[in-house]
C-alpha cells in the first residue's frame, strides 16, 4: 500500500549503510564503465546517490538535497542512476 501524502518519513543516509541491492543495481547500471563492487559500495555511501538510488528503487518519492552544494553534485547522482528518457536530448529545466 502506498503512503498517505500527509505523512512523512525522513531517513538519515549517514546512519545507513548502503544494501547490497543497490550496490548491485548500480555496478549493473555502470556495467560499461567495469565498475566494481567495492567501488560501488563507495559511491553509495555518498548522499546523494544513496538518495537518487532509493528514488529508483522506489523506496522514497524524491530527495532534499542542493543548500550546501553546487547543482552537478546534485544532479548527477540522478542522471547517472535514473537517466533522462531515450526519447528525449534534453532534461527541461523549470
Amino acid at each position: 500500500s502506498r503512503r498517505r501524502p500527509n505523512r512523512y518519513h525522513f531517513c538519515r543516509q549517514r546512519h545507513q549503510h548502503a544494501p547490497d541491492n543497490f550496490c548491485q543495481r548500480f555496478v549493473r547500471l555502470r556495467n560499461l564503465a567495469g565498475m566494481p563492487l567495492e567501488e560501488a559500495r563507495q559511491v553509495m555511501a555518498q548522499p546523494n546517490y544513496f538518495g537518487a538510488m532509493m528514488v529508483a528503487m522506489h523506496q522514497a518519492d524524491g530527495i532534499v538535497s542542493g543548500a550546501s552544494e553546487i547543482s552537478g553534485s546534485v544532479l548527477r547522482p540522478f542522471f547517472r542512476i535514473i537517466q533522462v528518457a531515450p526519447q528525449k536530448r534534453r532534461l527541461p529545466v523549470a
